[in-house]
Parts: structure tokens; sequence; C-alpha cells
């Protein structure tokens, strides 16, 4: 027990945030994030092999920075939610349907260029930490869903992205990674779970449970890097919430 991490955080408020961004708002008009050439070739499969597992389209898509972050992006330009804060990636897969999902996701594909090798690190390493993150919170027993944790984890980097993909829009914020990522998660109107993290991470507040999943996601890849996100295989030095209430 001596050895374990100790936590406190915040509750999880409501959101007060609106998803309307001002129509002249530079941040609307960043170029489409670069899906992998491997993830638009599955899709393709998916959908010709008959009647289609929504689950397993999801799944795919959130394997995929790109492709999520296309997806999410094109659900609120559509009001598939009605202009409300989008909160499932199956969501928005089901309200735009397979075909214009398709198409989102085909509008930029990771090509062959000099910045391709940090493109597909980047999308590696998030999908290593989502799902870190995913592992994390169910350990920890947190009360917010799995997709939530991976969703989460997936994006906490997406503040770099102006940098990786040599967007000019970069110079607005310098090398403020958490406020480019606060300000892309709400004019994008990403779900609140990811808004809330950067605003977390911008005002400094410290371990609220999404900054303490990340936190421990990204600890536990530096301490344990090759090790199976399986309980025999990992060797898990945080207390659970239960266990610090007892």
């Amino acid at each position: 027990m001596s050895n374990q991490k100790i936590f406190q955080f915040r509750p999880q408020g409501a959101s007060s945030v609106s998803c309307s961004v001002p129509q002249s708002d530079p941040i609307r008009e960043l170029p489409d994030v670069p899906v992998l050439s491997g993830t638009l070739l599955s899709m393709e499969l998916i959908t010709c092999q008959g009647p289609v597992d929504l689950a397993q389209v999801s799944q795919l898509v959130l394997s995929d920075l790109g492709a999520t972050l296309q997806i999410l992006r094109e659900a609120h330009r559509e009001k598939v939610m009605g202009g409300g804060r989008i909160q499932r990636v199956e969501d928005c897969i089901s309200g735009l349907g397979l075909d214009r999902c398709f198409e989102v996701m085909a509008k930029s594909l990771v090509t062959r260029s000099t910045h391709s090798a940090s493109v597909y690190s980047a999308w590696h390493r998030a999908r290593e930490i989502a799902v870190t993150s995913r592992f994390v919170a169910e350990k920890l027993a947190f009360n917010v869903s799995s997709e939530e944790a991976y969703l989460v984890g997936l994006a906490h980097g997406i503040g770099n992205l102006p940098q990786i993909l040599e967007w000019d829009w970069i110079r607005h914020f310098g090398r403020n990674s958490d406020l480019a990522g606060l300000r892309i998660a709400e004019d994008w109107c990403l779900p609140h779970c990811i808004y809330e993290y950067f605003l977390d991470r911008v005002t400094c507040e410290s371990q609220t449970q999404w900054t303490t999943i990340v936190d421990h996601a990204l600890e536990l890849l530096e301490s344990q890097p090759s090790a199976l996100l399986r309980d025999e295989h990992i060797q898990f030095p945080f207390r659970s919430v239960q266990e610090i209430s007892a």
C-alpha cells in the first residue's frame, strides 16, 4: 500500500458552454484532419460486406484520431444532435450515414510527405494513450463511460495538431498546446469530456478525473511500454475510488 498513489478530483459539473461560434472564427476554417489510408480501406471493406455492424464501424473510426475528429466535426456541422454537444461517435455515424462518413474520412489522407512520419507517430501514440486511459478509468472505478475515457486519451494531444500538420494557425497560440486544444474542442463542439480535460489543463486544475486518467495513462506507458493492457501483465500502482473512500 505504501507505494500506491492517492488522488482527489473535483466533481464533474454541468456544461455551460455553447456550441455556437462566430462565423469568422479561424478555427472553423482549419483544414481537414488526415485519416490513415488503412482506416479508409477497412471502412470500404466493411460497407461492401452487406449488413453493417454499427459497433464495428465505431471501433474502426475510434482507432484513428483523424477519422474520429473528421466524423465529430462533420456531425457538428450538419447538426446531427440538433446543435447540441455530441457525446458518442456511434451517434454521429448513425446520424450521418455510412456513405457520408466515408466521404468525410476520404477528404484528407495521410500521404508520404516531409511530416508523414510525425503524423503516423502521433496517431499511433494517441491510440495507445486512448486504450490505456480506458484501462485506467476502469481500474480506478471512475464514474465515467469507457468511451469517454478513451476519447479523452485519444484527443489529449489535439493541441499539437497545428504543429504536426503544419497549419499556419499555430501562430495564434504559439506553443501553448493546451490552449489550442481547448479552442479546437470548443469551436468544433467536441464531446464535453474532451472540452473539460483541456479546460482543466488551461485553468491549472490539478488532479481532476480527466487529468488524473490521462496522467496515469502516460505514466503507465512510460514505465511499462511493452506491457499488454491486461491485469496479469501490468502492475497498477494507483488506488481506486472505492479504496480511497474505504
